[in-house]
This record gives structure tokens, C-alpha cells and sequence, in this order.
């Protein structure tokens, strides 16, 4: 098992998915309140942390197929959050 901390700033193409795993893990806190979600944006990441199996550079770890993602961020508000997002990839198509 990969455990791997991971700057934000270097990964400019992967900021999209890590946005959307932040906003994934504040709406399934804030599930009653949508209209505050969208007034918490734009996301400051403070921590990133991803766990898998590949064996894969830490800048790929975005892309893995099957990983865990610790996610450590600050709300526009100031709100400190965190997450923890488990993507999974079904390989049979």
C-alpha cells in the first residue's frame, strides 16, 4: 500500500478532480444547505494525501485507478474541512 502526501500546486491538471472531491465530501456534510455550498467555493487545500496500491509517481496518484483520498481544506468562509473520498475503478467493460 502507497501512502503519499501531495502538493496542490504541482498538480495543475488533476485541481478539477480535487476540487470536486472536496466539494463531494462538504456536500455530504452540507446535503440540506445547497445553497451554501456554492457560496464556500473557491476551496483552499491545505493537505492532500492519497492511498493505493499502484505504484505509480506521486503526481499520477490522482489518476489511480483505485485510491483514497485524505483531503484536508479551507472553505471561502474560513470553515476548516475534511474529507476522505475512495474512488474505485471497475476494469470490466
Amino acid at each position: 500500500m502507497m501512502i503519499m502526501q501531495i502538493n496542490y500546486s504541482e498538480l495543475e491538471e488533476e485541481k478539477e478532480w480535487l476540487d470536486l472531491y472536496a466539494e463531494l465530501s462538504l456536500f455530504s456534510k452540507w446535503q440540506a444547505n445547497r445553497d451554501g455550498l456554492e457560496s464556500a467555493k473557491p476551496f483552499e487545500m491545505k493537505k492532500i494525501v492519497v492511498r493505493t496500491r499502484e505504484n505509480v509517481e506521486s503526481w499520477k496518484k490522482v489518476k489511480a485507478k483505485n485510491a483514497i483520498f485524505y483531503i484536508s481544506f479551507k472553505t471561502r468562509c474560513g470553515q476548516d474541512c475534511n474529507g476522505i473520498i475512495r474512488k474505485t475503478t471497475d476494469d470490466s467493460e
